[in-house]
């Protein structure tokens, strides 16, 4: 299927091998780990205690090319000492809005402890291509407990249908209708 026409990863350092660069960390909650990472160098890291004010949020603002009807989301997840709930997700605009919408977010790992990869999509309102995805580490201050995020990725799809089969190119095995 086709992605976004390039097959690339739309999140800049999505592994934090450059630190923090291209991420926004509103309340100074995260930092990068060389110790337990799923992949290369470094990963995204937070402590979070019950006693800090707001919750853990990091997260990138991407704009998204033209004809963009449905976003991938998804990254490796380690909460190290605990199962409680954290969420990773994307906020989207349609059409020009300025309004962010919330949709859907992959829950935490059942296991603490080990690498666990979880991803989700999210769908444009039909004749609505979105313009604009955030995408989101969000943990709750709920309790003493320490966090991984690695290799994060966000892929974007276009409603092309190359075949004129009417079936989307990123639904359609046979996009190039060679049988």
């Amino acid at each position: 299927p086709t992605r976004n026409g390039l097959e690339i990863n739309l999140l800049g350092n999505p592994g934090a091998e450059s630190g923090l660069d291209s991420w926004t960390d509103p309340n100074g909650a995260y930092g990068t780990d060389g110790a337990t990472v799923h992949g290369g160098s470094q990963g995204f890291i937070t402590v979070v205690a019950v006693t800090s004010s707001g919750d853990a949020e990091l997260r990138q603002d991407v704009s998204l090319p033209p004809n963009i009807v449905l976003v991938h989301y998804g990254g490796w997840i380690n909460t190290a000492n605990t199962t409680s709930n954290v969420r990773f997700g994307v906020r989207a605009t349609e059409d020009g809005s300025n309004s962010y919408r919330t949709v859907a977010l992959s829950q935490a790992p059942e296991d603490a402890g080990s690498w666990q990869y979880r991803s989700s999509q999210y769908a444009a309102t039909p004749g609505t291509p979105l313009d604009a995805v955030r995408f989101r580490l969000l943990v709750p201050r709920a309790e003493l407990a320490t966090y991984l995020f690695d290799d994060l990725e966000l892929f974007a799809f276009t409603d092309t249908d190359t075949d004129g089969d009417t079936i989307v190119d990123y639904l359609d095995s046979d996009d190039d209708n060679d049988g």
